[in-house]
């Protein structure tokens, strides 16, 4: 008989682009789609942001689904920098 595993995400703390706290707490009982970026990427990312926007827009009533954009650069990708680039919308950018 082969075992069910069930796959876990880790505990994890970020800060989103308005500097407050996202972890699996707020997470809890929601779906998400969870997405990696960098602010100052040309090629790619501008592409995957588009359609986050859709998926977005599909389901951003939908108190129990949210979006986390992952920033892979930190360093550069500070909070003022996140709130520029997510240009008025209500997903968590985390750093």
């Amino acid at each position: 008989k082969q075992e069910i595993i069930y796959h876990t995400i880790n505990d994890f703390n970020f800060v989103d682009q308005c500097g407050v706290l996202v972890n699996k707490k707020v997470l809890k009982d929601k779906v998400y789609v969870a997405d990696f970026f960098f602010t100052n990427c040309p090629t790619i990312c501008p592409i995957m942001t588009t359609q986050m926007l859709r998926v977005y827009n599909k389901y951003k009533d939908n108190f129990n689904f949210k979006i986390i954009s992952h920033s892979i650069d930190p360093y550069n990708d500070k909070i003022e920098v996140l709130k520029k680039y997510l240009m008025g919308l209500h997903w968590y950018k985390v750093t």
